[in-house]
């Protein structure tokens, strides 16, 4: 999950400076305005789709963190008997082969 979340950080990185930039062609002549539009709406939409992944990978995180710990406290934990349920469980001398 750590990987998935520096991964899509670095790519909202680049989008922002791509983003803040506001055209492709710096050192040359800029694109056609529908080009730009077609750019600029799909690395919002980069931008977007790389926090949900962030959100998603961090909630994943948390989760098995969460399940581990109950299956460490809770789910293997051997029950301790009460004595009434020794008693009930003890078979004597005189029930054998009945």
């Amino acid at each position: 999950n750590t990987l998935w979340c520096v991964t899509c950080t670095l790519n909202m990185a680049l989008d922002v400076a791509l983003y803040c930039a506001g055209r492709l062609g710096l050192h040359g002549p800029s694109p056609p305005a529908w080009i730009m539009g077609l750019w600029l709406t799909n690395n919002a939409a980069s931008f977007a789709f790389m926090a949900l992944c962030i959100f998603l990978a961090l909630h994943a995180s948390f989760r098995a963190q969460a399940a581990a710990t109950q299956i460490l406290t809770r789910k293997t934990r051997v029950p301790i008997p009460t004595l009434k349920q020794l008693d009930d469980a003890r078979r004597v001398a005189s029930e054998f082969e009945q």
